[in-house]
């Protein structure tokens, strides 16, 4: 097998050619029930991927690396044997970071379900993926909220539809018609509440401005920690360093968080407290816990609450300070020998 070429593969504004007619609308309906199933199984849920969606250049590395593993029959066959990737395997193989890979876990997991199986082949009907080196079409960027988005109806829900857009986009769109689950579909960008309140009376206009701004600000990640004990914890920070956005594929990460509710918490207190966690829960590996930053890296000396509890508590840690070996241990008040 040739190695990893994340360019080998990407999508491009090519024209899909599709069935058509009410008998395909209905193959693709039944394919994508199943297939909505099948991504539950991997505990991916459809509004994940929509409230999650990568650039254009990391969602061209994710499809590499989705084509990589199809035609990879052992690491597929693992795949859907543990449901959820071999990070360190993946990792050496195709050079991506190991916070990459938890990071677009989801969306990797999503396409090699659909690519995968050629039952699935009314789906990928729908995907506009070429070889690069082949390629002759000009790529379509769709990131304007404006824009008119076409794809694949996979959910329909009042006024709103998700859809899966040849561009491999999960998104959600503005009905202009009514929509059937399995036919093709177009809309506008669906649009937070907050988007439409902009568009009420001069003086209310002002007010939403001012409140969407800064809860904008206070949601905008601008740091991504990641937890790895024996699961691992992606934690999304705010420039005041609070922790604004959470993610764990493992149960047992998700049992972490729901007790101990990391959510808006500065992330020395959060970090403290995910630790005691695991350590209470025999949830730290024999090499000790790896914290991994990537982004705006942490100021030294934010983490002193942690310092001071993971020296107590004689815990193994090592923290990659977006790539700089940060030494915990000096931080706390009173220093155990290492």
């Amino acid at each position: 097998m040739e190695g990893f070429n994340k360019d080998k593969y990407t999508f491009a504004s090519t024209v899909a050619m599709v069935d058509i007619g009410e008998k395909a609308v209905k193959i693709r309906e039944k394919q994508i029930s199943i297939f909505l199933k099948e991504l539950f199984l991997f505990k991916v849920l459809l509004k994940d991927l929509v409230g999650h969606s990568p650039s254009y250049k990391n969602k061209t590395v994710i499809l590499n690396i989705a084509y990589y593993i199809i035609e990879d029959t052992e690491i597929l066959e693992r795949i859907f044997e543990k449901r959820e990737l071999p990070f360190g395997k993946l990792g050496r193989e195709t050079r991506a970071s190991r916070a990459f890979l938890e990071i677009w876990q989801d969306y990797i997991l999503a396409y090699v379900i659909i690519l995968s199986n050629p039952n699935y082949r009314y789906i990928q009907d729908f995907l506009k993926v070429e070889l690069k080196e082949e390629s002759t079409s000009i790529t379509i960027y769709q990131n304007g909220k404006d824009s008119t988005l076409k794809g694949l109806v996979l959910k329909v829900h009042g006024k709103s539809a998700i859809i899966m857009t040849g561009l491999g986009d999960f998104t959600k769109i503005k009905k202009m018609e009514e929509l059937t689950v399995g036919e093709e579909g177009e809309g506008k960008s669906k649009k937070g509440l907050a988007n439409y309140k902009l568009h009420i009376a001069i003086a209310t206009m002002i007010i939403m401005l001012v409140s969407f701004g800064l809860y904008k600000d206070y949601n905008k990640a601008i740091t991504t920690v990641i937890i790895s004990s024996t699961s691992q914890i992606k934690l999304e920070l705010n420039s005041g360093n609070t922790i604004v956005y959470i993610h764990t594929p493992a149960d047992k990460g998700k049992n972490m968080v729901s007790s101990v509710a990391p959510m808006d918490k500065n992330i020395d207190i959060g970090l403290k407290e995910c630790i005691e966690y695991a350590k209470n829960n025999a949830m730290i590996p024999d090499k000790g816990i790896v914290v991994t930053i990537t982004g705006e890296p942490l100021k030294y000396g934010i983490l002193k609450e942690t310092a001071q509890y993971v020296v107590d508590n004689d815990i193994l840690i090592q923290v990659n300070n977006a790539g700089n070996l940060h030494n915990i241990y000096e931080l706390a008040d009173k220093k155990k020998g290492r």
